[in-house]
């Protein structure tokens, strides 16, 4: 009876092992990556986050020098009180769209339209990005700007 237990135990410990070593192996050798904790793993590989989608727009040189603006108290510009604002309009062929804008009390002014891919985190302004180039100047937000 005592060989028994022992044989039992031995199997089941060479089991977990066998286990364990597979899922390292797994995670060693699969092809994505992980770029932060919201992104999201497919089987085409990784999809940047909207945080990181908005983050590479923020680092694009004429964003980045257009929030300096905003020196006053509380992230406002001195001459019009508005705030800047980066958000993901939405998305169109594995591409955020990144609208930037000033929000002001009576309205908004927008400084452009970014298009982030998805795969490569590489951010381009709409009127660069191969979107652009694929679907003209009518394509995507904001609707009817073309008067449609």
């Amino acid at each position: 009876m005592k060989v028994q237990k022992r044989h039992l135990i031995l199997v089941a410990l060479l089991a977990g092992a066998t286990l364990l070593v597979a899922a390292t192996a797994y995670s060693l050798f699969t092809p994505y990556e992980r770029v932060s904790d919201d992104s999201k793993t497919t089987a085409v590989g990784t999809i940047i986050s909207e945080a990181d989608a908005i983050k590479a727009v923020r680092n694009l040189p004429e964003v980045s020098q257009w929030i300096a603006l905003f020196n006053d108290a509380g992230g406002t510009s001195p001459k019009t009180g508005g705030k800047p604002v980066l958000a993901v309009d939405s998305t169109v062929d594995n591409s955020y769209f990144v609208h930037v804008y000033e929000d002001m009390p009576d309205h908004i002014s927008t400084l452009g339209w970014y298009v982030v891919d998805m795969k490569t985190g590489e951010a381009f302004p709409y009127e660069d990005s191969p979107l652009f180039s694929k679907h003209g100047p009518c394509y995507g937000p904001p609707e009817g700007e073309c008067g449609e």
